[in-house]
């Protein structure tokens, strides 16, 4: 058939080719997006029903710490200046109540005062939203872990701080009881091992007093430890001495027997060899 011939049967029909040049589609090879037949899901089926996971809003700036500029007026904004009916008035009260008095000639620069303060306010507030998120997620991943371990005797994981002390309050504000980094814990081990060596001589010292020395002299051994003790420990972190508090033994010797300042056993000794 020539070209000219074919056109012409082709409008004739339509615009359409001749039926005898219809094939059927059948696949003829197994490749990407043609998986083997044994291996299609069954109509109806899908592999994802919650769907595709939202994206990630990246642009999302995460709250940070308050600068140092606003950290000194949340400090000037929060100062106590005064009492009224027995409660305490802030700079911050007392620049609404001047910017609502009708007497006031300057209500420019009070509600200047009044938005420096808010904006500080706002910042910090959403950092304390934000932290007490990221630290509530914490306590809920890390805090059975913890009491696992701690049930069945075994040393917690180097995680730190623990959930046990972050400790967060109604208006969002927290407070670590506890060593926070690895390095302040190595710190605070360091802390309890020369406090206890502190301890140890101190207790020698009370338990030699009387039987290899005087009275006297070990008492002086022992305030000298004491002052050396004190001179170190005011120079400890607060917060390590509010989680272990301990006390310094105290000076009393034990109880000497009656003759020749001998201790009870070697009483026992001699009287026995006297009956």
């Amino acid at each position: 058939m020539t070209d000219s011939s074919r056109r012409s049967a082709e409008h004739a029909d339509g615009g359409k080719p001749p039926a005898a040049e219809d094939k059927p589609k059948t696949r003829q090879s197994v490749g990407y997006r043609c998986p083997p037949t044994e291996h299609q899901w069954p109509p109806g089926y899908c592999p994802n029903p919650a769907g595709r996971p939202r994206k990630r809003n990246e642009h999302v700036k995460t709250p940070s710490l308050p600068t140092e500029f606003e950290h000194r007026i949340l400090e000037e904004a929060k100062r106590v200046i005064g009492e009224v009916n027995g409660l305490p008035v802030t700079n911050l009260d007392r620049a609404w109540l001047k910017l609502k008095a009708k007497a006031n000639d300057r209500p420019e620069l009070f509600r200047l005062v009044l938005q420096i303060y808010r904006d500080a306010l706002k910042s910090e507030q959403a950092f304390r939203e934000h932290a007490a998120t990221e630290f509530l997620a914490y306590k809920e991943h890390w805090g059975p872990i913890f009491e696992r371990a701690r049930l069945l005797g075994r040393p917690p994981p180097q995680v730190f701080p623990d959930p046990n002390d972050i400790v967060i309050y109604p208006d969002l504000s927290f407070k670590f009881l506890g060593p926070v980094t690895k390095a302040e814990a190595r710190d605070w081990a360091f802390f309890k091992k020369g406090r206890g060596i502190f301890f140890m001589i101190a207790q020698e010292i009370i338990d030699g007093a009387g039987h290899f020395y005087p009275v006297e002299e070990g008492y002086a051994r022992w305030s000298k430890v004491r002052r050396q003790y004190y001179r170190v420990n005011r120079h400890l972190p607060d917060t390590f001495k509010r989680k272990y508090p301990a006390k310094f033994p105290t000076f009393k010797p034990p109880e000497l027997c009656p003759w020749d300042g001998e201790d009870a056993s070697e009483c026992l000794c001699r009287a026995s060899n006297r009956t």
